[in-house]
Parts: C-alpha cells; structure tokens; sequence
C-alpha cells in the first residue's frame, strides 16, 4: 500500500515477514503490477544485426514506482531485468527489453558506383558517388510484429560536397 505523507511516500508492505538478525542484506518485495505496453522493435543495421525489443508502459493510475532495478516478465515469463527513474502514477515511460534473437536484420551493399567523367581525357572536376543498400528484416516469431528501422544519412562537412538520397 502507498500512503502519501507530504512530499514523500511511504510503502507499508501488506504481509508479515522474518528478517534473521546479523546486519545481512534481505529483499522483499513491495509491489508487483500487470502494466499495459505498446512493444516494437528496433533495428540499426549499419551497426548492428539485432532488433532490439522495446515498450512504451503507462504506470497504474494509484502508484509511484520507485526508481531502481526492475524485474521484467512477459506472458508470466521472466525476460530480464531493467533499471527505471522514478515513475509517477499515470505516467508513460519507456523499457527497453533487449535482444530477441527472432528477430533478424541484414545490411547488404548492392552497389558502389564512381562517375569520374572524363573530358579529352583529363579527370572532370566533379565525381560522383552511388551507394545502394538493402535493408532486410526477417520475422520468426508466430506473430506480427511493429518494426522501425533507422538508417544514418550521411552529412557533407563540405559545402562543396552535395549528399542526395534517391529513395
């Protein structure tokens, strides 16, 4: 239970529990809560072949969560643990779940093509560049799932060096 005191909260734990002397360290758990989440994926293939699982969670409407280490359970199995800032009631925060293995993501190089024009045979002033890539996501769950993927443009620290993307 939580019962407000000012600008401070306090926590009463609703069961009775032995603690055995000696100055060791023991947990008990204060609250455990069903939350409600919205999960996708997220997926950076220039840097990495994994899709990383997250969630946007609205915290019940009667509780502060305290900041700290989190134990995280999804469909009553347990996936990993997280740590969160303070969370007020009704608040919506981000939790990131990690890796999920069936969930993969390839980068390939289709190609790289240089355009040195040649003018009676002296290399023109300008070149241009063309990369293509193909950006793949392939899905092994038993579901559908919501995927976002980002991709870094590459910006010119050239004024001379103009970056276009095609598509």
């Amino acid at each position: 239970q939580q019962e407000e005191k000012g600008i401070s909260l306090v926590y009463k734990i609703s069961r009775l529990a032995s603690i055995k002397s000696g100055g060791e360290e023991y947990k008990l758990p204060v609250s455990s809560q069903v939350l409600f989440s919205n999960f996708a994926y997220s997926a950076y293939p220039r840097i990495s072949t994994f899709a990383y699982l997250g969630s946007k969670v609205a915290n019940a409407k009667d509780l502060q969560l305290l900041g700290g280490r989190v134990n995280i359970f999804l469909d009553g199995d347990f996936v990993g643990a997280s740590q969160i800032k303070n969370i007020a009631p009704n608040e919506e925060f981000d939790l990131y779940l990690g890796v999920d293995e069936n969930v993969k993501v390839k980068r390939e190089l289709l190609e790289k093509k240089v355009d040195e024009t040649l003018i009676a045979g002296i290399p023109a002033t300008t070149k241009k560049t063309i990369y293509r890539y193909k950006v793949t996501i392939e899905n092994y769950k038993l579901k559908d799932i919501n995927a976002k993927i980002f991709e870094a443009i590459p910006v010119s620290a050239d004024d001379r060096i103009k970056v276009k993307i095609d598509k």
